[in-house]
């Protein structure tokens, strides 16, 4: 027996690969420039010890505000239409409400996006340098060695992070403003968990398929977590990586 909660988490789930396509691509794009920016700026005097200056958390920041207004913003009004409600009068309302948000939860996210990704550069940098030198080559040719490789390496880095990136936030920004909206509704209603029964699904996850809350409480996870929603920075990487979970609404009558 097919249940509403899925045909409508099908729906809900199509309207989000959407904006993950699009949020990959710019930041993948932003990605690829930051490895770009630092081999290009390489020489023959700095290479051991280079500069990191375009990976800066400003850049990551501007695509996660407008992700986060974006994509929050079209799940609270999925939200509303959804309940048959008019919602138009409250966009400016969810838009500050989701930039607030991505400045503050968010952001620290992007920190730690952008302590990554100066990481995995001085680790292809170091073992670089160390291949050059176990080669025995010149600064000049060390030099370019690393330019070629950051640019390479970072390339494939760019792709799949940006993927794992966009999916993470895009959930978190949809799942978040679909309960803002529900609770902004002022309707008794319980959220339901609704997770993609395949085996890619983490087993706490499928474990909690179709577990209902009211909307004010959260989630107790069968490994301990609690989360208001999936997404919830507060199950930690293990819970929010990735996750393909999303919530349905029920009136409670």
């Amino acid at each position: 027996m097919i249940r509403r909660s899925d045909i409508e988490y099908k729906r809900i789930n199509s309207l989000r690969d959407s904006y993950e396509k699009r949020y990959a691509m710019l930041i993948r794009a932003l990605l690829k420039r930051q490895f770009y920016g630092v081999a290009n700026n390489i020489t023959e005097g700095n290479y051991t010890d280079p500069s990191l200056a375009p990976v800066q958390d400003d850049d990551m920041m501007k695509i996660m505000k407008s992700l986060y207004s974006v994509v929050g913003v079209a799940f609270a009004r999925d939200t509303f239409r959804n309940r048959k409600a008019e919602g138009d009068e409250l966009i400016d309302y969810w838009a500050q409400y989701m930039m607030e948000y991505a400045s503050t939860r968010a952001g620290r996210k992007i920190v730690s996006i952008t302590r990554l990704t100066r990481e995995q550069i001085r680790n292809i940098v170091g073992k670089a340098v160390d291949y050059s030198a176990a080669e025995g080559w010149g600064m000049d040719r060390t030099a370019r060695f690393i330019r070629n490789t950051l640019k390479e390496q970072g390339e494939e880095i760019a792709r799949w992070r940006a993927l794992r990136i966009a999916r993470t936030e895009v959930l978190t920004a949809s799942n978040e403003g679909s309960l803002k909206a529900a609770k902004d509704l002022g309707v008794p209603m319980e959220k339901i968990w609704t997770a993609v029964t395949d085996q890619r699904t983490r087993d706490v996850h499928y474990m909690m398929n179709n577990v209902a809350v009211p909307l004010a409480e959260d989630f107790i996870l069968p490994d301990g977590a609690i989360m208001d929603k999936p997404g919830d920075e507060r199950g930690g990487p293990g819970n929010t990586i990735n996750c393909r979970c999303g919530l349905t609404y029920r009136v409670i009558r």
